[in-house]
């Protein structure tokens, strides 16, 4: 498999967000085609309420894919999810994005966001996983090619 020209990054965080009052938090995930601006908190603990704007306007994340982990029953452990969501990415670049993985311009780079174990073993039973293309600045304009 070609990893040349990417960098993948990855975001541990988790599908459900306990509260103060023992309640969790549900959150938005985010869906292929959206953008988010620069603000938008996408590393860490995901974002309940992800900010998205359009994205002929500034923006700096664009969202590409968003496979699912593997069930299982039990938890795998981070590396393992975090090198399969990579994978899984990686496999739907070039399909999801309409550019080559190979050949990315500077400034842009991958962005996987998985599952941390409290959200794959908790009562949702996260297995998303979420693709976006990071740019170094906010931009306008669609990077992801229809």
């Amino acid at each position: 498999m070609r990893r040349a020209g990417i960098t993948l990054l990855v975001a541990v965080t988790a599908a459900v967000i306990p509260c103060g009052c023992g309640a969790e938090r549900r959150f938005r995930p985010l869906v292929v085609g959206q953008c988010l601006p620069g603000n938008a908190q996408v590393v860490g603990e995901r974002e309940p309420q992800p900010p998205v704007v359009a994205c002929s306007g500034r923006h700096r994340y664009e969202v590409y894919a968003t496979p699912r982990l593997p069930d299982a029953e039990q938890w795998p452990g981070q590396t393992t999810v975090d090198a399969t969501a990579k994978m899984l990415c990686y496999e739907r670049f070039e399909s999801g994005t309409g550019h080559d993985p190979a050949t990315l311009p500077d400034g842009v780079e991958v962005l996987t966001i998985a599952p941390s174990k409290s959200g794959f073993t908790g009562p949702r039973r996260d297995r998303a996983v979420e693709c976006l293309v990071a740019f170094a600045e906010e931009r306008d304009g669609r990077f992801i090619q229809p």
